[in-house]
């Protein structure tokens, strides 16, 4: 693990927030509500309300669940059933995200103009087309309706 990664007591939470945004392509909006509830760690699933409260089930991998059970460890006993949480305990809301998300960018020496989670997101959806995942399914995976969008995403360089 990068050295930056463990600069303040809040650094599991952000490798988990950077994972979860790599990994799964949520969308910003989506990973501000994840609840305990939404990931299933014996199946390696977390479940993510779409647009228009479509639920979807996304598939998890290995590397994430352990850092979120690593995670969750730290969190015992649960007073609050979000994930992502400020330094108060309170829901992470957008603003502190962004700060945080640009701070972890910008420790890895990177600029966080450029790294957001949406650009993870294309990223996310690059990675399963240069994968060989076809279309349809990053569709399904994205939770795009239109399969226009998925294009975009796809081949818009991650």
């Amino acid at each position: 693990m990068p050295d930056f990664m463990q600069e303040d007591d809040l650094w599991l939470q952000d490798k988990l927030m950077l994972y979860v945004f790599g990994y799964t392509g949520v969308r910003r909006t989506k990973f501000l509500s994840l609840n305990w509830n939404d990931l299933d760690f014996k199946a390696a699933t977390l479940k993510v309300m779409g647009k228009g409260q479509q639920e979807r089930v996304l598939p998890v991998k290995d590397v994430v669940l352990e850092l979120a059970w690593d995670y969750l460890q730290t969190r015992l006993p649960l007073v609050n059933k979000a994930i992502f949480i400020n330094e108060k305990g309170n829901r992470l809301d957008r603003c502190t995200l962004r700060t945080r998300f640009g701070n972890c960018i910008a420790k890895a020496g990177l600029d966080p103009k450029i790294y957001t989670p949406h650009k993870l997101r294309h990223t996310f959806a690059t990675n399963l087309l240069d994968a060989g995942v076809d279309l349809v399914t990053i569709q399904e995976l994205m939770g795009h309706l239109d399969p226009g969008s998925t294009h975009i995403y796809a081949y818009e360089c991650g």
